[in-house]
């Protein structure tokens, strides 16, 4: 679907502009110094795969914030369940504080 919103292609795109950025960075470095281009691979790939470590931890690092925080919102929706009768618990919160409770219809 096109225009849909993919967490995964914004983390590719932002390391494949980082990636792009240090070569580019690196390439202008090492046409500034002497004999800086027979070292600019190795630069770029030390770089690059800086940034592929970076980019996993990121990546790993917000799917373990998405399940804490989904993880938490299920505790409050056992919560809400639990309030609202569902499991068998609190169908009927008053029913112990009643005092009419049980006397209804006793008019005799």
């Amino acid at each position: 679907m096109a225009g849909a919103f993919d967490p995964n292609n914004i983390l590719q795109n932002a390391e494949q502009q980082a990636k792009d950025k240090a070569d580019s960075a690196i390439d202008e470095l090492a046409s500034k110094v002497p004999g800086g281009d027979k070292l600019a691979q190795q630069a770029k790939d030390a770089a690059n795969q800086g940034i592929d470590q970076a980019s996993q931890a990121g990546a790993q690092q917000a799917e373990q914030q998405v399940n804490e925080r989904l993880g938490g919102m299920g505790g409050l929706g056992q919560q809400v369940e639990g309030m609202l009768g569902g499991s068998g618990q609190g169908a009927d919160a008053n029913a112990g504080n009643d005092p009419n409770a049980g006397n209804q219809g006793s008019n005799s």
